[in-house]
């Protein structure tokens, strides 16, 4: 139906939607299963599926600060400001 495409951080992203029709009858669930978020992990499940937090601040935080040291001690606007500015939302990204 559409297609939507942004750079984002240094990177293309494509978000594309479509509309699709189902032939075959829907099924009847026999099991049923809860999901809860947690710190620790991101999801933990009631059928004992764990998954992890990832935690990808905790492990770029020294080179964020660097670069946060960085732009503080340019001067704002200037092309170095800037190349700077783009790290770090690359970084965040």
């Amino acid at each position: 139906k559409t297609v939507t495409v942004q750079y984002r951080h240094g990177k293309w992203e494509c978000s594309i939607t479509q509309e699709v029709e189902c032939k075959t009858a829907k099924q009847v669930l026999e099991t049923i299963t809860g999901f809860d978020i947690n710190s620790k992990q991101t999801v933990v499940g009631s059928n004992g599926f764990v998954a992890d937090n990832p935690k990808f601040l905790k492990q770029s935080k020294e080179k964020l600060n660097q670069l946060q040291r960085q732009l503080a001690r340019r001067t704002k606007g200037s092309n170095r400001w800037q190349k700077t500015k783009q790290r770090i939302n690359k970084l965040h990204g």
